[in-house]
């Protein structure tokens, strides 16, 4: 998917922009997005089943929620066993929120009971709205996921519980989180 706008009626609407899930035939792998305007949307991607991919060069604007603990919202999420996940050069604005810091609202989100090989980096995170407020964090994994790499990413601006990257690791699984500022 490549030079694409995609819009919804504005955050707080509980509309996602984009969903891509599988069946049960399998995992959708080798994806790339690229070049796109993804913006006013409840979730800019909800991602399920999805592997070996990229989203890369996209600017993805006002996502999230104000609807306190009932609600969640959440830049790019996925769900299902998720491997080679690449998120490179893209600019997230405004992660709406209603400043509850049991809302839960996050850059980039794994929602997956495993995850490997997930790399975000060179990613600019920014606030320009007087309603931005990040309780998870910029990146923030749901639980184990090895071989996690963020690093030479930008945010500026950020308000809200979490503003860093927050990884569920346990044990001796790896996590790298460097150069980021």
């Amino acid at each position: 998917l490549s030079h694409v706008e995609i819009q919804s009626s504005g955050p707080g609407n509980l509309m996602n922009c984009f969903v891509m899930a599988t069946s049960n035939y399998g995992m959708v792998t080798n994806c790339l997005f690229q070049y796109c305007y993804i913006h006013d949307c409840y979730e800019w991607m909800a991602l399920c089943g999805m592997s070996q991919s990229i989203i890369d060069h996209c600017y993805f604007r006002n996502a999230g929620s104000f609807g306190g603990t009932s609600n969640h919202g959440a830049g790019i999420t996925w769900g299902g066993a998720g491997f080679n996940m690449t998120f490179r050069y893209n600019t997230f604005e405004n992660m709406i929120g209603d400043g509850t810091t049991s809302e839960n609202t996050a850059y980039i989100e794994s929602q997956t009971s495993y995850c490997s090989g997930y790399y975000v980096y060179g990613n600019v995170f920014k606030h320009t709205d007087a309603r931005d407020y990040t309780t998870t964090g910029t990146v923030y994994t749901d639980s184990d996921c090895p071989q996690t790499y963020v690093f030479n990413n930008t945010a500026y601006g950020l308000r809200g519980a979490n503003v860093g990257v927050f990884l569920h690791n346990t044990g001796s699984n790896e996590g790298v989180v460097s150069n980021n500022i």
